[in-house]
């Protein structure tokens, strides 16, 4: 029998046996935790090669900041430099370039191998004008004109340093629009339009009034507030080039100075193209600016004082004095009214010291003086000026040598351009007939002292532009301007036709009032359009009066013994058309034959309810004041009138 072996003996190599095999489990396990651990100790540590080349990654960035950032600040200094440049040079630059275009213009129509009549060449310059203007209004305020900056200065709107800008723009500008139409028209020599005649009568009076038309146009339709915002500024503007440029009017220092030099010579030194002519240039437009902005000021004193842009709380408050101290004007219903639409022009009018401020202590003087006058110096500025241009248009038809320009389109261009400038004012009448027309067709007691008033001033006006026309141009050249009926017509039919022509012209007056189509750009248009028609139909039977005022200025100082026999149709015809047109313009728009009653009803009803308004304030200011305590003075008063009962006693 085999010996007993021990338990515990016995089963101690069973233990070890699986001690070993679990210590080899482990140890393999160790090692393939130690295996994985590496492995993901690798995959979380990139290699040495790898480690080095982000970095030099890294160092090369770093590296490239520096210059990247002096490459953005670079790039921002060169941004912030070319938008300083250009708001420096965008002024000078389009001034240049608008006067450059129109001496451009200018100096190829009119020199004389071009042989252009002088209203097609007018509707030439006032086109490119037109184009120009709107091309920059908005970076310029589209001057392109010495004188219109100079009118600038004076009311406060562009400062002196801005002027020498404007100017010196300016002048480049036609001296190199100058040189370039004398090389392309070349051999052709260009014209000199400013001297054609040499320095005499006719050239003062026909730079001086002209330029005044134009620096007043452009200050009453793009600064006047009233007007604001308009679209017919721009045509406005062009239609006064159109009617002064074809009587032989330049308005425009730089671009005369520019064909100046640009034909300058030897042979034309010492003649009418010397040192006075130029000096001439300057002087007679700039003369010319001043005058319209002094009736600037006295027509429209708030916007003079207080341009835009400039003070608008000042200009608020002198609005509601100025509304507060207005007086309408005949027809004002009729012949006022809202602007239409448009963009408005941001010229640079700003940063100026106005002159307002010297003259603000009379500012209340002023203010009355527009009160009573503003109507009556628009209507005689208005008519001075159709005057003139329909004498000037005729002297200039009569001399054979001679590409005449048409009085009536010229009348009717300027007309445009008046209507557009002082209808918010006076109504633009510049017309008995037309006054007469308006007062019909809403009449009212107390506008006949006006209506007076206005026919009074439109003669007078007429005899004013009429006898400065004969000191500049003599007897005989104004008298070829008289009207009179045109051989083989008797005067029954040149009463016809001045009573047919003038009831249109007071009919599209009155129904565009009617309709409210004052601030539209063909309100304007069409009432010179009328005016246009009218002359050209009126002319051949009864010479194209159509205007009592004008044919009374003509007649009362060229008219011999002869021809003053015939001046009743001119005021006969033209007022009998005037009651043609409001009976037509009454059935055509009912609504405006009762509108004056109307409206003077509601007038009366409003001052009533501002007496009671008035009366109701004094009565509670008496009862708070008695309610305070302060009771001294009406003691007095009681007392008073104790004393006046017993004397009445």
């Amino acid at each position: 029998m085999p010996p007993a072996l021990d338990i515990k003996e016995a089963k101690q190599p069973l233990l070890s046996a699986q001690t070993d095999q679990r210590g080899a489990i482990d140890d393999q396990s160790g090692e393939a935790g130690t295996v994985d651990a590496q492995a993901l100790q690798d995959k979380q540590q990139p290699p040495a090669n790898q480690h080095s080349e982000e970095a030099n990654l890294e160092e090369q960035q770093a590296e490239s900041r520096p210059r990247h950032d002096r490459l953005a600040q670079i790039k921002q200094y060169c941004a912030h430099a070319f938008s300083i440049l250009q708001e420096l040079l965008a002024i000078p630059i389009m001034e240049a370039l608008g006067t450059l275009t129109l001496t451009l213009v200018v100096g190829l129509i009119t020199r004389p191998a071009a042989a252009t009549a002088p209203l097609t060449a007018a509707l030439a310059i006032a086109a490119v004008l037109l184009a120009m203007i709107h091309a920059g209004a908005r970076i310029s305020g589209a001057h392109y004109n010495p004188a219109v900056t100079f009118a600038l200065v004076l009311l406060g709107c562009t400062s002196p340093f801005q002027f020498l800008v404007y100017v010196g723009s300016q002048l480049a500008g036609a001296i190199g629009g100058a040189h370039l139409a004398k090389a392309l028209a070349s051999p052709d020599p260009l014209a000199d339009p400013f001297l054609q005649g040499g320095i005499n009568g006719k050239l003062a009076l026909v730079e001086i009034s002209y330029t005044f038309a134009l620096v007043f146009v452009i200050l009453h339709t793009v600064l006047a507030r009233t007007q604001q915002p308009n679209s017919f500024s721009g045509a406005a503007i062009c239609a006064t080039i159109a009617a002064a440029a074809a009587v032989g009017a330049v308005m425009n220092p730089a671009i005369s100075t520019g064909l100046y030099v640009a034909g300058m010579s030897e042979e034309r030194a010492g003649g009418k193209g010397g040192e006075e002519g130029l000096w001439i240039r300057w002087l007679l437009p700039m003369v010319g600016a001043l005058v319209a902005t002094c009736l600037f000021y006295l027509t429209n004193p708030m916007d003079a004082m207080f341009p835009p842009g400039q003070d608008e709380a000042a200009a608020a408050a002198a609005a509601a004095a100025a509304a507060a101290m207005s007086s309408p004007r005949i027809g004002r219903s009729g012949m006022a009214g809202g602007v239409g639409g448009g963009g408005g022009r941001t010229p640079l009018l700003r940063d100026g010291s106005s002159f307002s401020s010297v003259i603000s202590s009379y500012s209340h003087v002023l203010f009355k003086v527009s009160r009573v006058l503003s109507v009556y110096l628009m209507e005689f500025q208005g008519t001075f000026l159709i005057t003139l241009t329909i004498i000037l248009s005729l002297t200039a038809s009569s001399s054979p040598s001679s590409l005449a320009p048409s009085p009536a389109a010229t009348a009717g261009l300027l007309l445009t351009g008046l209507v557009f400038t002082g209808g918010y004012i006076s109504g633009a009448h510049l017309n008995p007939a037309v006054t007469f027309g308006v007062f019909l067709f809403r009449p009212r007691r107390s506008d006949v002292p006006k209506v007076l008033a206005y026919v009074a001033v439109q003669v007078l006006a007429s005899v004013f532009a009429t006898g400065a026309t004969r000191l500049a141009l003599g007897h005989a050249a104004c008298q070829t301007a008289l009207p009179f009926p045109q051989a083989p017509h008797k005067w029954q039919q040149a009463l016809g036709v001045e009573t047919v022509c003038t009831a249109l012209l007071v009919l599209v007056v009155l129904l565009l009032g009617a309709a409210g189509a004052q601030g539209h750009p063909y309100y304007g248009l069409a009432i010179g359009a009328a005016l246009t028609s009218g002359l050209y139909a009126a002319g051949s039977i009864s010479g194209g009066g159509l205007n009592p005022a004008v044919a009374s200025g003509l007649y009362a100082l060229n008219a011999t013994k002869g021809q003053g026999e015939e001046a009743w149709i001119y005021w006969i015809g033209p007022l009998c058309g005037s009651v043609v047109g409001v009976l037509l313009a009454g059935c055509l728009a009912p609504r405006g034959w009762a509108m004056g009653r109307r409206r003077a009803m509601e007038r009366r009803e409003e001052e009533e309810v501002k007496e009671e308004e008035e009366e109701g304030d004094e009565d509670e200011g008496k009862e708070e004041w008695m309610e305070k305590g302060e009771i001294t003075v009406t003691e007095e008063e009681e007392g008073k009138k104790k004393e006046e009962e017993v004397a009445a006693t």
